[in-house]
């Protein structure tokens, strides 16, 4: 499926050739003439991106326009491209304030258009495939409460800016060119004078111009891919700076994860602007990735309980069998499960049973070592896989688990008005299977949960060790 661009231009010859030159590169294009009808297509089409010319007129106009997209959570997030005049500073300047991602050259060069687009569409491409396949609308999963909270005047915008040129003087000097009305610390490295890797920043500006060392920009993009490869810097933001940025040159360090290229005679204003710009970026990508972490850690744990579930349970069992097998070590499985739990929710109701669940995972959790495996698998069934346990180890943590339910009882809290507080007696029974070293997860688990039922079946709070066969 083509993704989609969307063309605010009140020039209908410039829409029909960016149009045109967008279809070429299989976009689908959309077009607008002002900007209501741009914020229209912006909220039913949903473009991955949209292109605004400077010149755009009306109410609002291009300015106005990028405060109002960058204000709605429905478009906040989306990539937006200002196209204006080369020498129309004032312009661009407004463009990038008003919240811009970049602004290029009316008339671009096609390779560097479509470069800058491709780069700006794979920066929100995580984000965008987990709210696929979550179902849920981008805005819902990315928190754009803090979004919006976070684009505020780059006076208050702080952050770590590293500095790096083939000469100190060169690095120097352009840590000085960073106005000192940013909330920032700029720090000066060289690369390769046997220093290691650059210390951590959260964007770096890369002098690759040519200078009086003979540098060239090939220099500045090993260092770029350098940046992105490594584990702690690949959460930076890079933007290259460029004597001469041709074409050329440009469309590669895009399509290269550049996050930005700076000609090195850029004015300071525009320069904050673009820092700022890229900070506010890191600031969100940050939130982005912390949310995201949170949300695949709350798919995995259930939520009643904080025990891991079956979705995780399953493939750290395969793990661990593998494990298993590679180093000849035991692996032990139980399955156990709450003896006539439903009782406990007809008698005493389900916010009983939930506080017993609560408070048997934490019994039981309190014991297990921190390499175990615990997993809420069923409504009252538990999976706990013990590596490096056999047998007879196995059977003696078990039993102290089994009495840890027995022995003492659950405080369900006040049952009613002038009622003292219930307490409830529980047991539970258990399955117990060591691996051969050739038994997969299911295999284990099924037979943990034979072992299970026999032990319902000779009458509960027992634990009950199945025999291997072969």
């Amino acid at each position: 499926m083509r993704e989609t661009i969307l063309i605010a231009d009140p020039d209908a010859a410039s829409r029909l050739i960016l149009r045109s030159r967008l279809s070429e590169a299989h976009y689908q294009p959309l077009m607008a003439c002002d900007g209501s009808a741009c914020l229209q297509l912006a909220v039913s089409a949903r473009p991955a991106l949209i292109v605004i010319d400077a010149r755009l007129g009306g109410l609002p106009n291009a300015t106005a326009l990028l405060h109002q997209l960058r204000s709605e959570a429905l478009t906040a997030g989306l990539p937006l491209l200002l196209l204006c005049e080369p020498q129309d500073q004032a312009a661009r300047l407004a463009g990038l304030e008003a919240g811009a991602d970049d602004v290029i050259p009316r008339s671009p060069d096609l390779s560097v258009l479509l470069a800058r687009i491709r780069n700006l569409l794979r920066r929100g491409q995580p984000t965008s495939l987990l709210a696929e396949a979550w179902g849920l609308e981008q805005p819902a999963l990315s928190g754009f409460a803090e979004q919006l909270a976070g684009f505020q005047h780059m006076s208050s915008i702080g952050g770590s800016i590293g500095v790096i040129a083939a000469s100190s003087e060169t690095a120097h000097a352009w840590r000085h060119h960073i106005p000192a009305g940013l909330r920032l610390q700029a720090h000066v490295q060289t690369p390769g004078n046997g220093a290691g890797p650059p210390r951590l920043h959260d964007v770096y500006l890369i002098c690759a111009a040519r200078d009086d060392s003979g540098e060239e920009p090939g220099s500045g993009f090993r260092l770029m891919s350098q940046l992105a490869s490594g584990q702690a810097s690949r959460d930076s933001l890079c933007a290259l700076i460029l004597a001469q940025p041709d074409a050329t040159v440009v469309a590669l360090a895009y399509d290269l994860g550049a996050d930005d290229v700076l000609a090195a005679d850029i004015s300071g204003a525009e320069l904050a602007l673009r820092l700022t710009n890229m900070l506010r970026r890191k600031a969100q990508r940050d939130g982005d990735q912390q949310r995201i972490r949170e949300g695949l850690k709350l798919a995995l744990i259930d939520p009643l309980t904080g025990a891991w579930n079956r979705r995780y349970a399953m493939p750290r069992l395969t793990s661990l069998c593998s494990e298993a097998r590679r180093t000849g070590q035991p692996l032990a499985v139980l399955v156990l499960d709450i003896d006539r739990f439903k009782q406990v929710n007809d008698i005493h109701g389900h916010a009983a049973g939930d506080l017993v669940l609560t408070e048997v995972v934490q019994r039981l959790s309190a014991t297990l070592r921190a390499g175990d495996l615990l997993a809420r698998i069923g409504g009252e069934e538990f999976l706990i896989a013990l590596p490096g346990t056999g047998a007879r180890e196995a059977s003696s943590v078990a039993e102290r688990l089994r009495r840890l339910i027995s022995d003492r009882p659950f405080e369900l809290g006040e049952e009613g008005p002038d009622r003292a507080p219930g307490r409830l007696d529980l047991t539970i029974s258990m399955g117990l299977r060591i691996s051969t070293g050739q038994d997969d997860a299911l295999v284990l688990t099924e037979a943990a949960d034979g072992a299970l039922r026999e032990s319902k079946r000779a009458g509960r709070n027992l634990v009950t060790l199945c025999q291997s066969h072969g």
